[in-house]
């Protein structure tokens, strides 16, 4: 009988740098005096989506400089930045989605709370996408709000103006698969409105 080896856990530190996102709409006093009960919870619903929208793309795609965190995107191994074939088919599309899927349970990620993020082009592109005789391919299960089984976020966030292979199109984007579990944002605050 052999004694089971020792193991040491290894840990490390992570250090948060706070940032602050900010949203100024000057509005009139007289609109805020004279207006309806509810002018002011409608400029700040505007500010609040408009803030989510910039938060979603800092921590998807924020390069970590200007006072930006660095997002998924900039977090992510080489490795795991997967470019897509060219030709869009079916089965290309299918298989590029399954590499997002490999890449991640192939580096031994849990895959505790795995996750899609994509753009709303992206979403409505899988969720049209048929076969040969007509037949729906994502939609029925994406009407519920998962792709392969799993949860699916869409945000302008994830741009769709990008040019990844040089032919000047600025028309390209990015799909995430990630395992959100694996993530840490730290919040000091919630939204302020003053």
């Amino acid at each position: 009988s052999t004694n089971a080896p020792k193991s040491q856990i290894s840990t490390g530190q992570l250090s948060l740098t706070f940032k602050k996102l900010v949203s100024l709409v000057p509005i009139s006093n007289d609109l805020l005096r004279y207006s309806s009960p509810g002018a002011d919870m409608i400029v700040r619903n505007d500010m609040v989506a408009a803030m989510s929208v910039k938060e979603d793309s800092a921590f998807i795609r924020g390069d970590g400089t200007d006072g930006s965190p660095r997002g998924l995107r900039y977090w992510a191994p080489g490795a795991n930045i997967i470019a897509a074939n060219g030709t869009v088919s079916l089965q290309n599309t299918a298989t590029d989605l399954g590499k997002l899927m490999q890449q991640l349970m192939g580096d031994n990620i849990p895959m505790t709370k795995p996750a899609w993020i994509m753009a709303p082009r992206i979403r409505n592109y899988l969720m049209t996408l048929i076969t040969t005789v007509g037949t729906f391919i994502y939609k029925d299960e994406m009407a519920t709000g998962t792709l392969w089984g799993y949860p699916f976020a869409v945000t302008t966030g994830v741009p769709t103006n990008l040019d990844f292979t040089g032919a000047a199109t600025n028309d390209e984007t990015e799909i995430y698969f990630v395992d959100v579990n694996q993530c840490l944002i730290g919040e000091a605050e919630g939204m302020q409105v003053a």
